[in-house]
């Protein structure tokens, strides 16, 4: 798609007719040649701003997709011209936004495009509020040396980067977390441990010593721990609430309960509300990485103004719910089964 730039080429057009009757009236050579120039340059400008702007690329990247607040996000933008032309008129389009808070606002960059050159520019994004950060370049226009034409292209190219809530302290001990008592011999921070084993790993510091495979570790020459069955039916239940107004402190509240159960090599679950549908998926969570999916599919989702729609909702599909701990804004409230 190509615009033309009217002024200049009312500008350009004036000139030429100046230099015109400047050759009829005075008959000069020299005036002819500069005429023949006038009319020539138009079409080489044009010619060589389209065999340029059907070159440049530009490609988005990021030295992780993943970061926690307080952490910059850091977007690199690379840049290639590999015409042997300059170009100081190039316009860059892009947008930068929360998913949960989708914004229109559009910023423009001017780009200087050298000749045969390839460079980086990097773009650090303060931001206040977890969420999944959308950059998308959104379009980049050209005009040629002499300003009369003006190339303009949709770029659609984007990256995301998911911002983590920063881990803070919680006072939060669940309510009646376990039915066994800590000298049991099978006796695990999550509950609801049966006799079978999971799977063997290597100890860690912090694992308790009657979960050491005594036998195993003999015949490895390592230390190696048990890891037993859990059942998910007993682990905890969350339900974090996706209301606009308190998204930012719901995600908080939920992050910072979630590592320190994660520390306390607790089991849980997080029931995760799809707007879309209005239907209900629970992650299970064992660890920092199954917490960070469980995040990344919450930052698909849609917040709304309704207030405890999620709650709500959830016991309207699940009317013989069990105990669940709803999350919304900073409070934690633990909801007793129907």
């Amino acid at each position: 798609m190509q615009r033309t730039n009217y002024l200049y080429r009312i500008t350009y057009a004036l000139m030429i007719l100046f230099f015109l009757f400047g050759t009829i009236f005075y008959r000069q050579s020299f005036l002819a040649i500069l005429l023949l120039l006038l009319v020539i340059l138009p079409v080489i400008s044009v010619a060589l701003a389209r065999h340029a702007f059907e070159h440049f690329d530009f490609l988005l990247s990021a030295p992780a997709t993943t970061v926690s607040m307080p952490e910059t996000p850091i977007i690199i933008l690379t840049v290639k011209n590999p015409t042997f032309f300059p170009f100081l008129n190039c316009e860059l389009s892009f947008q930068f936004q929360n998913m949960y808070f989708p914004s229109n606002l559009k910023n423009t960059i001017a780009l200087p495009m050298e000749a045969r050159k390839t460079w980086a520019l990097r773009f650090p994004f303060a931001v206040s509020q977890p969420g999944m950060l959308l950059f998308s370049l959104e379009d980049v226009k050209l005009t040629d040396f002499l300003h009369l034409y003006t190339f303009h292209k949709n770029l659609n190219k984007g990256l995301q980067i998911s911002v983590l809530p920063r881990e803070m302290p919680i006072a939060f001990v669940p309510a009646a977390m376990h039915t066994e008592s800590e000298d049991s011999e099978f006796y695990d921070p999550a509950g609801a441990l049966s006799t079978d084993i999971r799977e063997v790993k290597e100890y860690i510091p912090g694992d308790r010593m009657q979960d050491i495979h005594w036998k195993l570790s003999a015949r490895m020459d390592d230390l190696l721990v048990k890891q037993y069955e859990r059942s998910l039916d007993d682990s905890l239940l969350f339900l974090p609430e996706l209301y606009k107004e308190e998204i930012a402190d719901t995600l908080q509240t939920l992050y910072a309960v979630s590592m320190k159960l994660i520390r306390q090599k607790e089991v849980f679950r997080i029931a995760i509300f799809h707007t879309d549908v209005m239907e209900f998926v629970q992650a299970v969570i064992h660890d920092p990485e199954d917490l960070m999916q469980a995040f990344m599919t919450l930052y698909y989702q849609k917040p709304y103004d309704a207030p405890g729609l999620a709650r709500s909702t959830y016991q309207i599909v699940f009317p013989l719910y069990g105990s669940f701990y709803h999350i919304h804004g900073s409070a934690i409230d633990l909801t007793e089964s129907a």
